[in-house]
């Protein structure tokens, strides 16, 4: 996906399993969706962690965060409530969502990217960093806020 591009519609199931449509999610806020390859794994937990810690600044700045994996609902629940992430996971196992986005796989193993939309829903930034993944959302941030 390109920047200056609409964010493309989709539905996926969330972490209680309840089909959760994108545009409904983000309203007329901001949007971050970042994408991570394998929940409970050092790089992810650091990643989603620092989503968690700086989710107040997000709010701040008028933005919805949304992280996206390919387990199955039940399991991005129990990695949600282990680490206490106050935003939302969508659950996209068929990967029709990676596709969607251009989110590459390395070895067998969905990438990690981070997506963040305007208000009116265009990319205005995209990240991708295998093995910083606390870096996105620091990034993200300065994106959306300039710090």
């Amino acid at each position: 996906m390109q920047i200056g591009k609409k964010l493309p519609a989709f539905k996926l199931a969330d972490h209680r399993n309840v089909i959760t449509d994108i545009y409904e999610l983000k309203s007329d806020k901001n949007l971050v969706v970042y994408f991570y390859p394998k929940k409970q794994s050092k790089i992810c937990t650091a990643e989603s962690c620092r989503f968690r810690d700086l989710y107040q600044e997000f709010t701040d700045a008028d933005t919805v965060v949304v992280g996206v994996n390919n387990s199955m609902p039940y399991q991005i629940k129990s990695f949600k409530e282990n680490h206490r992430l106050p935003f939302t996971l969508l659950s996209d196992p068929g990967l029709a969502v990676h596709k969607l986005f251009d989110v590459p796989a390395y070895f067998g193993i969905t990438g990690r990217e981070t997506f963040v939309f305007d208000r009116e829903g265009v990319l205005v930034y995209r990240f991708n960093s295998f093995f910083n993944g606390q870096k996105h959302a620091t990034s993200a941030l300065k994106k959306l806020t300039g710090k």
